[in-house]
């Protein structure tokens, strides 16, 4: 499988410096994780340079010796969205150190994902936003499930697609683990209450067509701030209210049931025909046979979920402050849909008729 993110060059140079400062095994202790695989660089005539996010260590940075021989324990192991479990020799004391990969094992293969491209792209979606947020030193268990738990439910789909059976969008499932992602770090937006004075907004279902929403003020916004942080300049834009009660139903859909009912399927058969799928139905519902909380009838398609995507990504941009390159594919299928009351880049969304 491919590169991740920006190929050789990016890669190489985060770690080229520190390749001759690789402690040794005498200088290192072995550590053991379960792993989410980022990118990987060759390195000489036969090894790998491999990124990682480990649950419970973060960002690791591995070289994985002779990967490329023909009796190598490593061949066909070190795959793009596999869950795997991994130990390595902790590299010594310089910083930056590379550690050296010394066994590994499979832990779910997600093979499907290769084969459905919409399921694929999603899918580095998710990694890329993995590849972003971790960082050296203790991982971030929480998400790293939901991280799982969202590559499990895309290549399912994938599976589904590709025996000609109904699935849910993969750009439902990549947009749940969006909203899941910002909540993981602290950055989720409010979507009830005014996320500048606290006090309740009007809520969803109220009947008010159209709301107040700032990325810098972190969300919704009551009339009240929202005209006063305008006339500080802060852009604000003016949001369906349907846009923001399908985010938290998105949010609350923690179950395939009620996110196949969200995207108005009828929930698939409960039978596991796959290792990926077992696991995620353990993920997803809290254990097998589990139902789980159910999303609202209200469904989420179509032009309403590019432009519940369009919003969520500049939320998102926002926030990091970078454009994940990702987001590019949703931009253009947000950009050539009807949407007349997305957000457009540098300002609040275009007016609408229907604005209060």
């Amino acid at each position: 499988m491919g590169r991740a993110f920006g190929g050789k060059s990016s890669v190489l140079g985060r770690v080229w410096p520190t390749l001759g400062a690789m402690g040794t095994a005498n200088a290192s202790r072995l550590e053991q994780d379960r792993v989410l695989l980022l990118a990987r660089v060759p390195f000489g005539e036969s090894s790998l340079v491999v990124q990682l996010f480990a649950r419970d260590r973060g960002r690791v940075h591995l070289i994985a010796r002779g990967a490329y021989r023909a009796n190598s324990g490593y061949a066909g192991l070190l795959d793009l969205f596999d869950s795997l479990e991994l130990s390595w020799h902790r590299a010594g004391q310089a910083h930056g150190a590379l550690g050296e990969l010394r066994a590994g094992a499979l832990a779910v293969r997600r093979k499907h994902l290769a084969q459905d491209l919409a399921s694929y792209g999603r899918a580095l979606g998710v990694l890329e936003l993995l590849d972003l947020a971790a960082r050296v030193g203790p991982g971030d268990r929480a998400l790293f499930e939901r991280a799982e738990a969202a590559l499990d439910e895309l290549d399912f789909g994938a599976t589904r697609r590709l025996d000609d059976c109904v699935a849910v969008d993969p750009e439902l499932v990549a947009l749940r683990f969006d909203l899941e992602f910002l909540g993981a770090l602290g950055l989720a937006p409010a979507l009830d209450r005014c996320a500048s004075c606290g006090r309740q907004a009007p809520l969803p279902g109220t009947g008010l067509a159209r709301t107040a929403f700032a990325p810098a003020a972190g969300g919704r916004l009551c009339q009240r701030c929202a005209a006063h942080l305008q006339s500080e300049g802060m852009a604000v834009w003016d949001l369906e209210s349907a846009l923001l009660e399908a985010a938290a139903a998105l949010l609350a859909a923690r179950d395939r049931e009620a996110l196949w009912a969200l995207g108005g399927l009828p929930a698939p058969s409960p039978r596991a025909d796959s290792q990926a799928e077992a696991h995620a139905g353990t993920l997803l519902t809290g254990g097998p046979g589990s139902s789980g909380r159910k999303a609202p009838a209200a469904t989420l398609s179509g032009p309403r979920l590019a432009a519940l995507g369009d919003w969520v990504d500049r939320f998102l941009e926002h926030h990091l402050e970078t454009r994940p390159k990702s987001r590019g594919a949703r931009r253009r299928h947000a950009a050539n849909s009807s949407l007349p009351n997305a957000p457009h880049r540098g300002g609040p969304p275009r007016p609408s008729a229907s604005a209060n």
